[in-house]
């Protein structure tokens, strides 16, 4: 700037001199005086503007310099270099690029510090399998170093049962978009091995893969216990009450012999709880098979209306002694489902109607055909459901009030297999209910294939 201002008064000083000469009769020696003058001003003049232009020139490619090393380091992960104190608009961009390199450079510590404290197995593999990175969990998991990972194979961890469906998973995972995940056990340093679950996915630009794995071996483990629990209960439970049931049986009809009054009555009441015992424990046997997906059913497209003349069939007893009607539109709908599995969860629902309807009550039956969908609905005239338990009563062991298991009977198991059966159908199950209105329990499954 300040050799600017010096150019300028130079310039002005040249032009006052050239016109104080030319102020009186110009002759020929003033007019070469004149000539020589205006040469050597522009001779200053061109001398000045290529001095200035290389000053300015080292200037700006100087503090061009520094604002490519800042961009370099934020690039590298660096940071950047240290920020000019100027005040035009090169230092505001080189403030606000290190600005910008501070506050990756924080978010980069944030993200390590949350691979380094992770309780899961952060990793990334490249385009063969082989570890790339691996956050320090392995340590902890597996027994491994992350630096003793580094370059291995993945598939060299996993269990040989596993090889080669882990190979397919990874090999799918580098052709489908998004997140995919698959389970695998993995070889601990110590001879051991862990259930791992993994989410895995590909970036195209990076051409490696991302990976999260979590430890399930807790979990795995309580799923063995719970299928050891439901083989003890079908081999080690059932097959003995269904004996006691039989003999109490034959006791209360009198087929072993008259047996006294007071007796009666208590075997009465026996064959009751072994009854509900039963219940209680088929009902435990199918919602774990259900989960476990160990539940057998026979899919295909079959007429609704059969299914539901065999459900009103198996609850118009308790339906003639609780005093409660049952009406049933009629349908032509075909769906596509496994038609004892769908009675099952029909007479679910119709008991739960009946049980909660008052006496002289009335339990409709209605069916509505959607585009993919036929909805079947069992609507009763009982006290209602309040909102915040709605969504409950689907779970296990939930009923709308405690006393209910008592006075009503019921295991508090049978809405929870209704869900998991309506589900296995790829369909979904709800309640339309309102305290003092009863209910409307409906649920949804396929329609038939078959269907115009």
């Amino acid at each position: 700037m300040i050799a600017i201002a010096a150019l300028l008064v130079a310039q002005l000083l040249f032009l006052f001199n050239l016109s104080t000469m030319l102020k009186e009769q110009p002759q020929p020696a003033q007019l070469q005086a004149a000539r020589d003058v205006i040469r050597s001003g522009v001779v200053l003049s061109i001398a000045c503007a290529i001095g200035l232009a290389f000053a300015y020139k080292r200037k700006i490619v100087e503090r061009l310099a520094g604002l490519r090393k800042t961009v370099a380091g934020l690039a590298r992960g660096n940071g950047g270099a240290a920020v000019a104190v100027c005040d035009d608009e090169i230092a505001t961009l080189d403030r606000m690029v290190s600005a910008l390199s501070l506050e990756l450079a924080g978010a980069i510590e944030k993200e390590q510090a949350i691979a380094d404290y992770a309780m899961d197995v952060i990793c990334s593999l490249d385009g063969d399998g082989r570890f790339i990175a691996v956050s320090p969990a392995a340590i902890r998991l597996w027994g491994f170093a992350p630096e003793e990972l580094e370059g291995r194979r993945f598939l060299d961890m996993v269990l040989t049962k596993d090889i080669e469906r882990c190979k397919q998973s990874l090999q799918s995972s580098k052709e489908v978009r998004g997140e995919t995940s698959f389970e695998n056990q993995m070889r601990c340093r110590d001879g051991s091995s862990l259930y791992m679950i993994w989410s895995i996915e590909w970036s195209i630009t990076e051409k490696r893969l991302f990976c999260v794995g979590q430890d399930i071996t807790a979990r795995k483990e309580l799923e063995l216990l719970k299928q050891q629990f439901v083989a003890l209960v079908s081999h080690e439970l059932r097959t003995p009450l269904n004996s006691i049931g039989g003999v109490l049986s034959l006791l209360s009809v009198g087929a072993l012999g008259p047996m006294p009054e007071k007796a009666v009555g208590k075997i009465e009441i026996a064959e009751r709880n072994i009854n509900r015992l039963m219940l209680i424990v088929n009902d435990l046997l199918d919602i774990e098979k259900l989960e476990a997906g160990q539940m057998q059913m026979s899919i295909g497209d079959i007429s609704l209306a059969p299914l539901l003349a065999t459900a009103v069939e198996s609850v118009e007893r308790v339906a003639e002694r609780e005093q409660v009607s049952i009406e049933t539109a009629s349908t032509d709908a075909l769906i596509f489902a496994d038609g004892d599995r769908l009675v099952q969860v029909l007479v679910n629902l119709l008991g739960n109607a009946i049980k909660y309807s008052p006496k002289g009550g009335v339990v409709a039956i209605s069916v509505k055909e959607m585009p993919d969908f036929v909805e079947v609905r069992v609507t009763d005239s009982g006290r209602g459901i309040p909102a915040s338990h709605r969504e409950a009563v689907f779970e296990r062991f939930r009923q709308v009030e405690i006393a209910d298991s008592k006075k009503k009977g019921g295991t508090g198991l049978g809405l929870a297999i209704c869900k998991a059966i309506v589900e296995q159908h790829r369909g979904s199950i709800g309640v339309d209910s309102e305290e003092g209105k009863g209910s409307s329990f409906w649920f949804r499954v396929p329609a038939s294939r078959q269907r115009s």
